[in-house]
């Protein structure tokens, strides 16, 4: 069941919600409620009041990507603080809480204080139509690496800063002719201010560019949570080079299903060798798409995540009115 609510402002949206909820027959109203942002407190505090099991989703840890982020003015510091107030509350009055990694669901155990069962692991899921099979759109233009990431993020400005002001001219003294696309929603044209960056912002499917990628990357530095821009990555079979922080919570090798470099001068060096070594980014691509299918295919997942909710509607259905 779908239902379209408007772009409204803070806090008509979170009450424009609860309405319709609210409005629904009995026939059309849901099991159980799932909200999956801490912005939205005031929707779980109000939906509360329905009677319905509540499931919090925490798609990051708020005090751990707080703690990367630039807050330099009031308003940063404030909405920091106030997202961090929106996960405690959330956490407080959930049934459950679903984290997205383990190193995820320590945190949020030990920064609450909640007992280990209140806090369950699924990761987000990669479609079948997202898979392709290993290997199959080998690039043989020129050596192109590929960053996806929306620019709305502050996470991804700050990667794309890096891309460009210090990667670059690093990737560049190794391999003179490597071009590097920056896909993803709201990218700035003016960016590519040299000829060896393109940007390609707000495209429907990115699928086709992460193919014509012979390194992807993911230069992340801050926050919690799973970069789904690694899943993707690999779903299309394709070498990866990503920072310790990107990588966290999934199931990442050195060395064998990706590269982890954190520095301008290590991302460069793995970059190269991949692109001079074309056996090396065969095997890394083969190795990321068994690590995706094994731990993030939708069909190894959704049966267990079903199982979940059941268990928190009859955990529900038998508490006291």
């Amino acid at each position: 069941m779908t239902r379209y609510v408007p772009h409204v402002p803070w806090p008509f949206r979170d009450l424009l919600i609860w309405a319709r909820l609210v409005a629904l027959k009995r026939n059309d109203a849901p099991d159980l409620i799932q909200i999956e942002n801490s912005q939205l407190a005031l929707l779980g505090l109000l939906t509360r009041t329905i009677g319905k099991p509540l499931i919090y989703e925490a798609h990051v840890v708020e005090s751990e990507f707080s703690r990367g982020r630039e807050r330099s003015s009031r308003k940063d510091k404030l909405i920091a603080n106030l997202l961090d107030l929106g996960e405690s509350v959330l956490i407080k009055i959930a049934d459950r809480t679903i984290a997205l990694s383990e190193s995820d669901r320590n945190r949020l155990i030990a920064r609450h204080k909640l007992a280990a069962p209140a806090v369950r692991v699924f990761p987000l899921l990669a479609r079948p139509q997202d898979f392709s099979p290993p290997n199959s759109a080998i690039p043989t233009s020129q050596h192109s690496v590929v960053f996806l990431g929306s620019y709305t993020h502050e996470a991804n400005r700050a990667a794309i800063q890096f891309i460009v002001n210090e990667l670059r001219p690093a990737l560049h003294n190794l391999v003179p002719s490597a071009e590097i696309m920056l896909v993803g929603k709201g990218i700035p044209k003016e960016i590519a201010d040299h000829h060896t960056i393109r940007v390609f912002a707000d495209v429907p499917d990115v699928r086709p560019l992460i193919d014509r990628a012979h390194v992807c990357i993911a230069p992340i530095w801050m926050g919690s949570g799973l970069r789904t821009k690694i899943i993707e990555y690999w779903t299309r079979s394709k070498p990866v080079v990503a920072t310790d922080i990107a990588a966290e919570g999934l199931a990442a090798r050195d060395g064998i299903n990706i590269r982890i470099a954190n520095t301008p001068v290590e991302f460069a060096h793995a970059i190269a060798s991949i692109m001079r070594e074309p056996d090396l980014g065969m095997q890394l691509g083969k190795e990321g798409l068994k690590t995706a299918r094994l731990h993030f295919a939708e069909e190894r997942v959704v049966g267990d995540l079903m199982k979940f909710y059941e268990e928190v509607r009859t955990h529900n259905r038998s508490k006291p009115s």
